[in-house]
């Protein structure tokens, strides 16, 4: 077997419902946290019940939501970037 990966938010919801069902203790759940990833769960996130019209799919390359202008280079990153404007940097995986 293997180990399964998981976002902190399913960590803590699956730790949060453990302890609500008493198979574990309100401390084994802290635990089960890890402290360093608790940082994912500060970032913007979108509204999971907002309507949303999906043009693409990618890989995440943060935790969070992010919005701009869609760019495909870094030198137009830069550019832009410096202009003012918030960009998103996309790239063919």
């Amino acid at each position: 077997t293997r180990n399964g990966k998981r976002t902190t938010h399913a960590a803590l919801k699956i730790a949060t419902g453990m302890a609500e069902e008493g198979l574990i203790t309100e401390e084994e759940a802290v635990m089960r946290i890890e402290p360093t990833s608790l940082d994912q769960l500060l970032h913007p996130t979108l509204d999971p019940k907002a309507e949303r019209n999906v043009i693409a799919r990618g890989l995440p390359a943060s935790p969070g939501a992010a919005s701009g202008e869609i760019v495909f280079t870094p030198d137009k990153a830069d550019l832009l970037t410096k202009e003012g404007h918030p960009v998103i940097l996309v790239r063919m995986e």
